[in-house]
């Protein structure tokens, strides 16, 4: 605790005006306290309280609302080359270290095909490469 935080300043903050009302070493004024104003300072229990609202499905990080990388996933072939598997074993780690966790092979192929379809004019710069688009 900071110095001169008081028990019920946790962060060592105390305002101005708390600072400007007496010296500290001049003990405090004691008031009596009757037990109806100690129920009024008392914080509520989490069962006296409002209930906390849940999240909705779409509000939880998709990662977090499954159980299995499979679940709500259509198994779609698909055929690589193998210089493109290689290169997904490097992006894989790449990304891996950028979020600083393990990424399923699932999760890596989807959200880069998400990307992808957010950005067709680099699909189709990559298949003029290939040949497509030649008149």
């Amino acid at each position: 605790m900071k110095s001169g935080a008081s028990e019920n300043d946790i962060f060592g903050e105390e305002s101005e005006e708390q600072e400007s009302e007496g010296d500290a070493d001049e003990p405090t004024e004691v008031t009596d306290v009757k037990p109806a104003d100690r129920e009024l300072d008392r914080e509520p229990s989490m069962s006296e309280s409002d209930p906390v609202e849940q999240p909705s499905a779409e509000q939880i990080p998709y990662k977090f609302r499954r159980n299995t990388v499979k679940e709500n996933r259509q198994h779609v072939p698909l055929y690589l080359r193998d210089h493109v598997l290689q290169s997904e074993k490097r992006f894989r780690t790449t990304v891996e270290e950028q979020l600083g966790e393990d990424v399923p092979k699932a999760d890596l192929r989807e959200a880069a095909y998400i990307v992808a379809q957010r950005h067709p004019d680099l699909v189709a710069d990559e298949l003029r490469k290939w040949g497509f688009d030649i008149e």
